[in-house]
């Protein structure tokens, strides 16, 4: 009878450590895979705005941004980086369960004024291009037998002090 205990309790042990690495490994996983997301789409959004700044401003230390080029250029690359199609909907075999999700795509496209003692542009305190993308992803769940897809929230801010 004692032997028959111990191998209960090792197997109710194994379950139970094993159950916990599962959800430590997931859970390590999405935190992981957000950190890898933000990361990605900070550096295609400051691109986006960098392609997206009109140059003949810059001669005289002023950006201003073209807001629809920007938008263009942030889906693109993002379709680039992440094999999906038009609607942002992942091609091929994924880790992603649904499309990209965008609640909002806002641009600043900047501000100056014309200093006059210099006789030059100056850029507004806080007029600098920038632009904001909202939205999420879910993502499938690999170790935890699950139904439901893990919802990937973003909130990311990009501007571009740049100005030569």
């Amino acid at each position: 009878m004692e032997s028959s205990n111990s191998a209960i309790k090792f197997m109710i042990y194994f379950i139970i450590v094993f159950g916990f690495l599962a959800i430590g490994t997931e859970l390590f996983r999405i935190v992981k895979l957000t950190v890898d997301i933000k990361d990605s789409f900070q550096i295609i959004l400051e691109d986006a705005i960098e392609l997206a700044v009109e140059d003949e401003y810059r001669k005289d230390h002023v950006t201003i941004l073209r807001p629809g080029e920007c938008e263009e250029n942030f889906e693109s690359m993002l379709r680039d980086k992440y094999n999906l199609d038009y609607n942002f909907s992942p091609i091929g075999d994924s880790y992603f369960a649904s499309p990209f999700i965008f609640e909002s795509f806002d641009v600043n496209i900047g501000s100056y004024h014309v200093d006059e003692v210099r006789q030059r542009a100056v850029q507004d305190e806080g007029g600098h291009p920038s632009a904001r993308v909202k939205g999420y992803v879910e993502v499938k769940p690999l170790v935890i037998g699950v139904d439901a897809n893990i919802k990937i929230p973003f909130n990311i801010y990009a501007e571009s002090k740049r100005t030569d």
